[in-house]
């Protein structure tokens, strides 16, 4: 009965899929006009001075950042001066299974094989297919990052954590107070050295074993960026518009409000093609295991199987270009009518040609033997 289960998990893929692709045209479009309004209404100003009267006011600055906090790895003790943020990357040597097929006298068979590998996550062995005795240790420390509080653009302040995603990251050069810091912290079962700049523990750098650590660090360091946001006393916040969406932008270097905006509008455009693109596949995906009921059974018929199976492909397209289309233009019509019955109409079109291709294209026909 797994044809039924197949079935029964196209119809909820297509389900998700008309929800998430409904969503997204919302989102896009009240996206897109929080952007078109806070466009109209932001103030270029002076970020070395503050203008009270402008609190509340959507405003663009510009300037170099300035931390107020040195980011610090409290358990590592490694800090990052002049940093925003400060990551820690923590990988251990261990085993990871890979799954492959092989062709045997005509019958595909599921194997399995062993490597050792540098991973930043725990490989959980247990779940492995075949163990054979490898077993992964637990990993007593883990990957982290750790964000300045607060930095500052001239008299604007601005939170740590909004500045994630800009700058320049690169490797923190460590010396001999953190290699101290490391073997007191992670015992001396195992030598720890200071290895292409890493903090490394196992007993040879060149042949590691299962269990083996290496410790990264690296700096985020953000010099000059430019911002949107909501003057809120002397700092930047996000602004609401009148829609209820937030706008609040920022970028690295010296780029005027105009360009960022755009570039929101271009971001947000993107996103929105994505998810189309993601949506039209789910359920694409979810119509062909809809049919899975009917390819089930006519697969064991060569000619009937490939005619049935071609043209559930088709009719799968069809039903996924429809439902997408009237996903998107449900998602749209409340806010422009005119595009969503624009919308409708190239989905039934689109539906519509591949109709007509299926129509088209004869069905190849079986042929007897001549006696």
């Amino acid at each position: 009965m797994g044809f039924l289960r197949n079935a029964g998990m196209g119809v909820l893929l297509l389900i998700a899929a008309f929800i998430m692709l409904f969503w997204a045209e919302g989102r896009a479009v009240k996206t897109a006009r929080a952007l078109e309004e806070g466009a109209g209404l932001v103030v270029e100003v002076d970020a070395a001075k503050l203008d009270p009267s402008l609190d509340g006011k959507l405003v663009h600055i510009s300037g170099t950042l300035a931390p107020q906090e040195t980011p610090k790895d409290s358990t590592f003790g490694t800090s990052a001066q002049g940093a925003t943020v400060l990551v820690r990357k923590v990988e251990m040597f261990q085993w990871e299974e890979e799954k492959y097929t092989e062709e045997s006298n005509g019958n595909r068979i599921t194997r399995y094989r062993h490597k050792k590998t540098w991973a930043d996550k725990r490989i959980d062995s247990e779940k492995f297919a075949e163990p054979n005795g490898k077993r992964n240790p637990e990993m007593f420390f883990k990957s982290d990052s750790f964000v300045i509080g607060e930095g500052k653009v001239g008299a604007y302040a601005l939170l740590g954590r909004d500045l994630r995603g800009l700058g320049t990251s690169t490797p923190i050069a460590l010396n001999q107070a953190d290699l101290d810091a490391a073997v007191k912290l992670m015992g001396t079962q195992k030598p720890i050295a200071i290895i292409n700049n890493s903090l490394v523990q196992g007993l040879s750098a060149a042949n590691p074993m299962v269990g083996d650590m290496r410790v990264t660090f690296t700096k985020v360091i953000v010099d000059k960026l430019s911002a949107v946001g909501q003057q809120s006393g002397g700092r930047l916040m996000p602004f609401k518009a009148s829609n209820g969406n937030e706008v609040f932008l920022f970028e690295d270097g010296i780029i005027p409000a105009s360009r960022m905006f755009q570039n929101a509008q271009d971001a947000n455009a993107a996103l929105t093609w994505g998810l189309r693109i993601l949506g039209v596949v789910l359920m694409f995906i979810g119509s062909k295991l809809v049919f899975s009921m009917v390819t089930t059974f006519t697969n064991f018929i060569p000619v009937v199987g490939s005619i049935v199976g071609a043209g559930t492909t088709l009719a799968s397209i069809a039903i996924a270009a429809v439902l997408a289309s009237f996903a998107i233009a449900m998602g749209w019509i409340f806010y422009r009518p005119l595009l969503a019955v624009a919308v409708l109409a190239v989905g039934l079109a689109i539906a519509v040609a591949v109709a007509f291709m299926g129509k088209r294209n004869p069905q190849p026909q079986a042929t007897s033997a001549q006696a």
